[in-house]
């Protein structure tokens, strides 16, 4: 199974999720807002040799995934906003 076939399962599972910042501990957040605290959890997670080329669409940002994506890393993100964005195989933002 493709690794964008599996993100997009746990985007159906996790969907209740989605800015839900106040499930996330205070001691596991990495900032006070749920924006920057998303953007900031996706960077600690690219590693060398992980696509990071970013997109833009309209009002919508396209961010790279890690290729060490977890579950709980997929959670975590859509806890803090972040959205799978299926057409274009990425994780969004709204501007």
């Amino acid at each position: 199974m493709e690794k964008e076939e599996i993100i997009g399962n746990w985007a159906e599972a996790h969907d209740s999720e989605h800015c839900k910042f106040d499930r996330i501990p205070k001691d596991k957040q990495v900032h006070w807002d749920s924006d920057i605290c998303g953007l900031m959890y996706l960077f600690s997670k690219l590693e060398q040799g992980d696509d990071t080329e970013f997109a833009a669409s309209h009002d919508l940002i396209c961010l790279p995934v890690p290729k060490s994506l977890t579950e709980d890393d997929f959670v975590y993100l859509l806890r803090c906003g972040l959205h799978w964005d299926s057409e274009f195989d990425c994780f969004g933002m709204y501007t």
